[in-house]
């Protein structure tokens, strides 16, 4: 006969004891990379902009038994207080007008054709690009050379989305478009070589 012994189940931390939790992470191992607990009393979030990936920070946390983590994605407005979802962890990290950009370029480069947020796929590949440590930089001189060219043009329609809120991925889609990924491709190669 074989005995299995059960783990004890883990207490689910409170709400203060979580944000305590988070505050000790951000001070030990995310110091200078701009992460805030918020302190309303109703919701538990964690914002930041551009910086660590969230699964970076999710890892350093580790194991909130009975609470679960979930990500505003890009584009969307983080949920109010009380947003009626219990033990949940808002993650609440925004990019900057360069990150989202970068993805952008990166999102064409790899599947040949424009990001936009109405597909399901698409969002997900772009949330992918955006899920990593300083996603402003690309680590590739052509995809920064092209970001750079993208940044620097205007915008096509004369009433654009607000740099960073919504709307921001497919009016840099647009603009992308507009100046020709080719061309910009083009240009970014005559620079770096």
């Amino acid at each position: 006969m074989a005995v299995r012994w059960l783990a004890r189940p883990a207490r689910k931390p409170s709400p203060d004891e979580v944000r305590a939790r988070l505050g000790a992470v951000v001070a030990d191992s995310f110091p200078d990379r701009g992460l805030v607990v918020g302190d309303d009393p109703e919701t538990v979030w964690l914002a930041w902009r551009d910086g660590p990936a969230p699964s970076i920070v999710r890892d350093a946390v580790g194991d909130l038994s009975g609470w679960a983590w979930l990500a505003v994605a890009p584009d969307v407005e983080a949920p109010p207080a009380g947003a009626g979802r219990p033990n949940v962890v808002w993650a609440r990290r925004s990019y900057s007008e360069r990150a989202l950009a970068t993805a952008v370029v990166r999102f064409h480069a790899s599947r040949g054709r424009h990001a936009t947020m109405a597909d399901e796929r698409d969002r997900e590949l772009v949330a992918a690009l955006l899920d990593e440590d300083d996603p402003a930089v690309s680590g590739y001189p052509i995809v920064d050379a092209i970001v750079d060219r993208l940044l620097e043009a205007p915008d096509p329609d004369p009433d654009p989305a607000p740099a960073g809120g919504p709307g921001a991925i497919e009016r840099l889609s647009a603009r992308l478009r507009y100046l020709g990924y080719d061309n910009l491709w083009g240009q970014a190669y005559q620079q770096v070589t």
